[in-house]
């Protein structure tokens, strides 16, 4: 019931990225439903390694493309029509609260960025991290160029085990260990030129 809320416009696509590594769940193979709901197996290893596998194979068929976390649950029905609306026409990184409280104006934790500024930085995550930052990294790029848009109306809550909505799992303790070196790695790319080349080249985008 994650996506009972979606009102299914025509051009809206849900694309399940799993791991093939996944313990829980094993899809057999890729498997188109129809267009609206499409399964990707993806080599077991990072997300933002994974998103950036999906972004590969649906750019150049979507106009805007969001990532919505496997513990992420929409809240707001007809969500993939606001989205619509509030990018129609316009470059923007678009995102909205998700439950955190003191945090959810401060970091989209899951976003929707249209294809002008994907095909700007070639990449959906950031490729210098491999799981966190990169709600940051999204933050950090979309104020720099103003392209950052925060819908209150917008809910998709983030049950995460920090926010006492979920249990701390092995999945949870998988993602810890594979993103211990991010921090780092953030303070690398946004001090380090990587930050300044990537806002660059949204802001040529935009002109």
């Amino acid at each position: 019931d994650n996506f009972l809320d979606t009102r299914w416009e025509e051009d809206t696509s849900l694309v399940f990225l799993v791991d093939r590594d996944a313990m829980s769940w094993r899809p057999p193979e890729d498997k188109d439903y129809d267009d609206s709901v499409r399964i990707r197996q993806v080599p077991g290893g990072t997300m933002a390694a994974a998103l950036n596998q999906g972004f590969e194979m649906f750019r150049h068929d979507a106009d805007i493309m969001g990532f919505i976390g496997d513990d992420h649950r929409f809240r707001t029905f007809g969500w993939d029509m606001d989205v619509n609306d509030r990018l129609r026409g316009r470059e923007g990184i678009l995102y909205g609260p998700d439950g955190s409280n003191n945090l959810e104006r401060e970091l989209p934790t899951f976003w929707f960025v249209t294809r002008g500024i994907t095909d700007a930085l070639g990449w959906f995550a950031n490729v210098s991290l491999r799981h966190y930052f990169l709600d940051d990294s999204w933050r950090d790029i979309g104020k720099a160029t103003g392209t950052l848009i925060y819908d209150p109306t917008l809910y998709i809550e983030h049950q995460h085990f920090s926010f006492n909505k979920s249990a701390m799992d092995a999945t949870y303790q998988h993602t810890m260990n594979v993103g211990v070196r991010d921090p780092g790695a953030y303070q690398v790319w946004r001090n380090g030129g990587g930050y300044d080349k990537d806002v660059a080249a949204v802001r040529a985008a935009m002109t």
